[in-house]
């Protein structure tokens, strides 16, 4: 799926998923693109790209483990019977 990103002459970026138009504004809500001075928007369809592959190499693998308990993970990351 190729979204088309046009970028008019005040600077404003269109186009892309909702998905991306959303994860742009919380990269800028919490100034994550600062270190970098890259474009919240390209940051938005990069850690897109990675979620997509993620979930392309891992398939039905991480959904599988999960109904057999071995991916339940709590909010701080450790397992619930750690």
């Amino acid at each position: 799926m190729t979204n088309i990103i046009e970028i008019d002459s005040d600077g404003h970026v269109h186009g892309g998923t909702e998905f991306e138009r959303e994860l742009e504004q919380l990269i800028n809500r919490h100034s994550e693109e600062n270190q970098s001075n890259t474009p919240d928007f390209i940051l938005a369809i990069y850690l897109r790209g990675c979620l997509n592959a993620f979930n392309h190499a891992t398939g039905d693998e991480i959904a599988s483990m999960a109904c057999r308990g071995r991916a339940t993970r709590n909010r701080s990351g450790s397992r619930p019977d750690d």
